[in-house]
């Protein structure tokens, strides 16, 4: 942000200078917040609606970008979507939903997932890069029924599977 639009804003915030609304309207676009936010006394508090597993408890951000909740929201969107389309087409659910347990060891799990993904060790030899291994596991697991969505804002894959229905 510029000096010019920080010292703006000063003027804005004391008082001693009114914005337009043009100049209101690209505040609100510039920082990712509602028109109407603008009015408020304080800014309204937003928090993830889902899980953020991405850091330890302690360290998660309490106030999330726009990006993320713009990312968040359109996977919901479309998890929506697909879990409709699912549905009307009658999809059989997710046979690896459900198949384990948590008392199960984890060797044992971690051995049927590299299975069902074609991910054992000896496969991966011929991967020539991380583009190739995630192209690989993205037909894997959309060819089990799981819609797979990749952000290029967060840069994270996002799974989803299909609902019983």
């Amino acid at each position: 942000m510029s000096t010019t639009r920080v010292n703006t804003l000063d003027l804005w915030i004391e008082g001693t200078r009114n914005p337009t609304l043009r100049k209101l309207e690209d505040s609100a676009r510039a920082t990712h917040a509602p028109f109407a936010a603008l009015f408020l006394d304080t800014p309204p508090v937003e928090e993830t609606p889902i899980p953020d597993f991405r850091t330890l408890p302690s360290l998660t951000s309490q106030n999330p970008s726009a990006n993320l909740l713009d990312t968040i929201y359109l996977a919901q969107r479309r998890q929506e979507s697909y879990r409709a389309y699912a549905y009307e087409n009658e999809s059989e659910p997710v046979a690896a939903v459900g198949s384990a347990t948590i008392n199960q060891p984890i060797d044992s799990v971690a051995a049927f997932v590299r299975l069902s993904l074609d991910f054992a060790v000896d496969n991966r030899r011929h991967f020539s890069n991380p583009v190739a291994v995630r192209k690989h596991l993205v037909e894997k697991l959309e060819d089990q029924g799981i819609l797979v969505m990749i952000s290029g804002i967060v840069g994270a894959i996002s799974i989803t599977l299909k609902p019983f229905v």
